[in-house]
């Protein structure tokens, strides 16, 4: 028979989660704004107190939520087949990326975009980021080490391809690349430019 303790921990987790769920649903819905602590406690019927209770503060709140999108990131990364070839492989993952910003905006915009005035990520937070892009420094140095792609810091490479995809995906969200083909083809472009550059003549 469940002990007190675990039924409370339980109860605890199952309202954490709700919490969450509603928070996702502003997110979702009427966009990164409406993520307060008051129109989540009104979505659940409960008063403001109890999410504090749970998180400390909105920020509690927004980091939590911002947790949960570099999760899904890091499951469309490591969904991708692996390919020996490097080109197919980290071209794959290149859309990937891109396939996870289109298919999660508000969180896309919200974790890397500044949508939510006033919030900065928590070190924890930019450490699920970090997990989520070592996959692609991973892939980076499995292929130097085999002597197929030149590059003096992993790391950083992996941060240049990140910053040279985001910077197209941020245009295509304001507006500045046209409709989503002319958008695609940018960005494929893209792609071929950094993975050509890195590969071993």
């Amino acid at each position: 028979m469940p002990t007190y303790s675990a039924v409370r921990d339980q109860n605890h987790e199952t309202l954490r989660r709700s919490v969450i769920a509603a928070a996702e649903g502003l997110l979702i819905g009427p966009g990164a704004d409406a993520v307060t602590v008051r129109r989540v406690a009104q979505q659940l019927g409960c008063s403001t107190t109890v999410i504090y209770s749970l998180f400390g503060s909105k920020d509690g709140l927004a980091n939590a939520l911002y947790q949960d999108g570099c999760r899904l990131l890091q499951t469309a990364l490591a969904s991708v087949p692996h390919q020996g070839d490097p080109t197919r492989y980290m071209t794959d993952l290149g859309w990937a990326y891109w396939d996870f910003a289109q298919r999660h905006p508000q969180y896309y915009t919200f974790m890397f975009s500044g949508a939510l005035p006033e919030f900065t990520p928590s070190s924890a937070s930019l450490q699920d980021v970090a997990a989520a892009i070592s996959l692609v420094s991973a892939v980076i140095e499995g292929y130097r080490s085999a002597g197929v792609l030149i590059t003096d810091d992993v790391h950083q490479t992996a941060k240049m391809i990140w910053a040279a995809l985001h910077g197209v995906v941020q245009l295509f969200f304001a507006g500045h690349l046209g409709d989503q083909f002319a958008a695609q083809g940018i960005y494929e472009r893209v792609l071929i430019t950094i993975i050509g550059s890195l590969l071993v003549e």
